[in-house]
């Protein structure tokens, strides 16, 4: 399901399975998407980003930490294949971006729960 602009609903319908979504899937689904409190959650994603950056500008470990307005942070860190590891092996996903041109040794963390930032801070702090 695409809520989107005309322009964009015109577009989709090109290319869209020839069966749409039964108008209560659709309407549940809008009903739900109108409940979210989008500002407050938009306002803790930034809030949480900001943290996430602050922490990681702290650490000895971190060399860089790219400037974000997204819901992810990528940062630079020696190894960063054995960080992504042992983040991974205590249950925090992230990217290694490593292999992408001009990423060497970049992992990218997204902004997730205060729990789930939490949780990655712990793990960070630990190395």
């Amino acid at each position: 399901m695409a809520i989107a602009s005309k322009a964009w609903v015109t577009a989709l319908d090109r290319i869209k399975p020839p069966y749409n979504l039964s108008s209560v899937v659709q309407e549940t689904a809008v009903k739900a998407l109108k409940e979210i409190p989008w500002n407050e959650l938009n306002a803790e994603i930034i809030r949480e980003r900001e943290r996430l950056a602050v922490f990681l500008k702290s650490q000895s470990l971190v060399t860089e930490v790219f400037p974000s307005e997204t819901n992810f942070i990528l940062f630079r860190i020696p190894n960063a294949s054995a960080v992504y590891e042992v983040l991974l092996e205590n249950g925090v996903v992230v990217r290694d971006r490593s292999s992408q041109f001009n990423c060497s040794d970049t992992l990218r963390v997204s902004v997730g729960t205060p729990e789930a930032n939490n949780r990655f801070i712990q793990i960070m702090e630990t190395l």
